[in-house]
């Protein structure tokens, strides 16, 4: 996880070794599933009610459930909403929302080539997603 702070993979990372989600379900996991300190009152938590899996449903009936997230899920789901958040800035008008947490595809071509990146494959692609760290 030391590892992956400074990198975009960091929410990923984190929700996926201690939330207690399936890959698939992180994977598909939407930010209008994700309750970050609503209210004085109210516990940080996700809804689980989608997979990525044919469908799109969860595994059984029984998946869908509310999960109590971590301080450290907490605290890397806010830098992965900043970031979409400037990633959407970025981009402008080629910005595509998918609602996604894991936000991926053809947005992210739009955020790369804006910064005169040319494919996410790249050096300088990777660079970018590493948080602006080359060499890392």
């Amino acid at each position: 996880m030391k590892a992956a702070e400074e990198t975009r993979w960091y929410g990923y990372i984190a929700v996926s070794l201690l939330s207690g989600l399936r890959t698939e379900e992180v994977r598909a996991l939407r930010w209008e599933h994700v309750h970050l300190d609503d209210g004085p009152e109210t516990v940080s938590h996700i809804d689980v009610w989608r997979a990525e899996r044919a469908g799109g449903d969860v595994k059984t009936p029984k998946s869908r459930r509310s999960l109590r997230l971590p301080d450290l899920c907490v605290e890397a789901l806010r830098k992965q909403w900043d970031e979409q958040q400037r990633d959407r800035r970025i981009a402008g008008e080629r910005w595509q929302d998918h609602g996604g947490v894991r936000q991926h595809g053809r947005h992210a071509s739009a955020v790369w080539h804006t910064c005169g990146v040319d494919s996410a494959s790249s050096a300088s692609g990777q660079a970018y997603m590493d948080g602006g760290r080359q060499g890392s």
